[in-house]
């Protein structure tokens, strides 16, 4: 795994906790997390996880 690769797993897991454990809003966690917007962490978090991350929070409520 490269650096750059684990760094945005990293981030994609503490998105994931955010999302399960908090009341932040999805561009609140992308600014806390270190996306540039919350459509590039929407786009990342879709290609991992197959939902959007409104989705995800969503399904696990």
């Amino acid at each position: 795994m490269t650096p750059k690769h684990f760094i945005l797993e990293t981030r994609l897991r503490y998105v994931r906790f955010l999302l399960d454990n908090s009341v932040l809003s999805v561009t609140a966690i992308a600014q806390e997390t270190g996306f540039s917007d919350s459509a590039h962490l929407a786009t990342a978090f879709r290609k991992k996880y197959q939902s959007s991350p409104s989705e995800f929070r969503h399904r696990r409520n």
